[in-house]
């Protein structure tokens, strides 16, 4: 059985499929939530920092009676485990976040509910079990979509559109026997994604990505489930038919697929390929902005063919990016061997912090014509923490911020100008800078340095040294919402030391 490999968009990846209005691209707020409990709107996120004057950050919604919400937190820094509760009017049970069962992400938890009340809600995040840091709480949420029922016994096709909210459809479990739910794609090379939610908006199976065919059979009850599919990438449009039935008794949810793996007939031999596994670089992996990687997928010759020349393995959609975006060539490969296929993948400095993103790729038969399974991967853009000290031979790399020199923070800068921003710091180590050593931007997505990276002057230990940046504000930054860019010291072996040293402006 080849692995599910569902490559979700914004929409789906933050588990928000079956909320109407959520099905938007989410902006990100980049002020840091320090303490309090300030306001998050529905559908939308923000960053905020656990730390050790403020480990708990709370954040205030207001709601009405009947609302789905889906609430997710993701850390961006190696080693944290955040916590979600949701606690509401007098009388109302808090709800606890926990780990997606169905598709877990690096450092993060999800929280899923149905407002019993109009008030106000207070939706608290925690460390946890992990370390501190920063993170990216994202909220959707809205009335019940409105969702047609789906008849037993009747298959249902269903457009999926580029331009429109994937749709939602309703149908009733019976305490009589297990329901089935069977979707096919009936559009070739159409990536499809679904997910079923309980009556209390809990998502309790995700189908789709390069599959054809995706089962689930649900346990005997009494509530109405719900069913939303959509493409499985934003520019993804096709036709997926739905059939409800009724069957023979199952304990637990069950999930069953049919790999959409197409095969090219070449004369006298067939040209077929499967996956067999992640080498590298699982989904959910947590990796830097401005940083490449190298992805590795294991798959098989499954076919006649002998592999060779004219063979390729090609991008076909997603933001990670391999140097050239050119087709690459496969390797000779006879009938039922398997090899470790690696590709080169580089992450946009300002890629948003916390938001999945990917790339999908398909091989091809010298014809032209694809043949095989879509491989595909998924990272979360984050930093990982670094230690304050670095070890270099026999001294140790430190330093800490002095003073600001330049554009004290909440200084008013115009969008489109670039300004230097120059920080005193002082080499507390016992280690000797020189050119080798880096001031790198690790964070800012409206707020950018160029170039990203610096060489620093000679500087000897408990010596003091100016650093400077020059940035420009985007022209697209909100009048008077603020803007900041996070910079660490680097050493030539790519090991961050000291302070963090940040500018934080105010759009004029």
């Amino acid at each position: 059985m080849q692995k599910m490999r569902i490559f979700f968009n914004r929409r789906i990846a933050l588990m928000s499929m079956t909320l109407g209005a959520a099905l938007l691209l989410l902006p990100v707020l980049p002020a840091l939530a320090q303490g309090g409990a300030e306001s998050i709107a529905y559908n939308s996120s923000v960053t905020g920092a656990l730390d050790a004057t403020a480990s708990v950050v709370s954040y205030s919604i207001t709601g009405a009676a009947g609302d789905q919400i889906a609430a997710t937190v993701i850390g961006l820094a190696a080693g944290m485990k955040p916590d979600l509760e949701l606690t509401g009017p007098a009388g109302t049970p808090p709800v606890q976040g926990s780990a997606d069962p169905l598709q877990p992400a690096s450092g993060g938890a999800a929280l899923y509910a149905v407002l019993p009340v109009e008030g106000a809600y207070t939706l608290t995040v925690s460390a946890g079990k992990g370390t501190l840091g920063s993170f990216v709480l994202t909220l959707t949420g809205g009335p019940a979509p409105e969702a047609s029922l789906l008849a037993d016994d009747q298959p249902t096709e269903v457009t999926i559109t580029s331009d429109s909210e994937p749709p939602t459809m309703r149908f009733d479990l019976t305490p009589d026997g297990p329901t089935t739910l069977t979707l096919s794609s009936l559009t070739a090379r159409f990536a499809y994604a679904a997910e079923v939610r309980d009556g209390q908006g809990q998502p309790v199976a995700r189908l789709g990505g390069g599959v054809q065919t995706a089962t689930v059979t649900l346990a005997p009850g009494d509530s109405t489930y719900t069913l939303t599919v959509g493409g499985a990438t934003p520019e993804q449009a096709g036709i997926v038919s739905v059939l409800v039935t009724r069957g023979a008794a199952a304990a637990t949810p069950t999930v069953a697929v049919t790999p959409a793996t197409p095969t090219v007939s070449d004369g006298d031999c067939t040209a077929a390929a499967l996956y067999l596994a992640d080498v590298t670089v699982p989904d959910g992996t947590l990796i830097e902005p401005g940083t490449e990687f190298v992805k590795t997928w294991r798959i098989q010759n499954s076919g006649t063919c002998t592999w060779g020349e004219g063979y390729t393995f090609t991008q076909i959609d997603g933001t990670l990016i391999t140097p050239t975006r050119a087709d690459l060539p496969l390797p000779e490969l006879a009938p039922g061997e398997s090899f470790d296929y690696s590709v080169v993948l580089s992450l946009g400095l300002n890629a948003p912090l916390g938001e999945p993103t990917g790339a999908t790729f398909e091989m091809r038969h010298p014809s032209g014509y694809v043949f095989g399974p879509l491989l595909s991967v998924q990272i979360i853009p984050g930093v990982p923490e670094q230690s304050s000290a670095a070890q270099t031979g026999d001294c140790i790399n430190q330093a800490v911020f002095n003073a600001d020199v330049t554009i004290p923070d909440g200084s008013s800068v115009a969008p489109g100008q670039p300004f230097v921003k120059t920080w005193r710091i002082m080499n507390t180590g016992t280690c000797a800078w020189d050119e080798t050593y880096t001031l790198v931007q690790i964070i800012g997505d409206l707020l950018v340095a160029d170039p990203a990276s610096v060489p620093l002057d000679v500087t000897a230990p408990n010596a003091t040294a100016d650093v400077s940046a020059s940035l420009t504000l985007a022209v697209t930054a909100p009048a008077g919402q603020s803007q900041r860019a996070v910079f660490r010291l680097r050493t030539l072996d790519g090991q961050y030391f000291g302070d963090e040293l940040y500018v934080e402006v105010v759009p004029q």
